[in-house]
C-alpha cells in the first residue's frame, strides 16, 4: 500500500526469517521505505500522521514502529511510570505535539502498546479525517462533552477519542498480533 509517497507494506509483512551474520532479506528490501516513514512521522503534517497510525491498525496488525523522538538520547529521558512510556514536547521531533503516551500491556511475554496517545500544542479538528480513514469499516460515533468516540468493530482498532486537542487510538488486544 502506498500512502502519501511511501510503501508501507513493511508494517504488515512477515519477516518469517531470523539471519545470522548475514543481511536480513526483509530489511534489504523495505530499508528506504522504513527511513521514509520514520522521516515522516518526524515531520509530515500531523493530520496525515494520525490517519498514518490508523491505516496501519485498521485491518490488520501492524509492527510497532511509530516513533517520534528527537534521536536515541531523547527516547532515553521518556519517563516510565507504571505500564505508561511518557514523551515530553522536549525530547519529542516534532514540535505541534505536546506529549506522547503508550501505555503498555503484558501480552503472552511480549510488552505490546494498548493505547497511543497524543496531547497537541495547537486545537484541531481530524473529525472528518477519522470518519473517512475508517470507511469500510463498521463503527460507531458517540459524543461525551468535548469527545469524540469512535468505537471500531472487527479491527485492531477498539476505538479512538478525539478532543480538539488531543488524540488517543486505544487497540484491541484480543485481536492485535504481535510482529516482530
Amino acid at each position: 500500500m502506498i500512502f502519501e509517497g511511501i510503501n508501507i507494506g513493511f508494517l504488515w509483512e512477515d519477516v518469517n526469517e531470523k539471519i545470522l551474520d548475514a543481511p536480513n532479506p526483509f530489511d534489504e528490501k523495505w530499508r528506504t521505505e522504513m527511513v521514509k516513514y520514520g522521516n515522516f512521522n518526524d515531520s509530515g503534517p500531523l493530520e496525515k500522521v494520525l490517519q498514518l497510525m490508523i491505516i496501519a491498525y485498521k485491518d490488520k496488525s501492524p509492527r510497532v514502529m511509530f516513533a517520534i523522538s528527537k534521536d536515541i538520547k531523547s527516547a532515553a529521558k521518556a519517563i516510565y511510570k507504571d505500564d505508561k512510556v511518557i514523551q515530553l514536547k522536549e525530547h519529542l521531533a516534532r514540535t505541534d505535539i505536546e506529549r506522547f503516551t503508550d501505555t503498555i500491556k503484558d501480552k503472552d511475554g511480549l510488552e505490546i502498546p494498548v493505547e497511543r496517545f497524543f496531547e497537541f500544542v495547537d486545537s484541531h479538528n481530524f473529525t472528518n479525517m477519522v470518519e473517512n480513514t475508517l470507511e469500510g469499516k463498521q463503527f460507531s460515533k458517540t459524543i461525551e462533552g468535548d469527545k469524540i468516540i469512535f468505537k471500531v468493530e472487527n479491527s485492531p482498532i477498539d476505538s479512538i477519542e478525539l478532543t480538539s486537542k488531543s488524540f488517543l487510538l486505544k487497540i484491541n488486544d484480543l485481536i492485535y498480533k504481535y510482529k516482530y
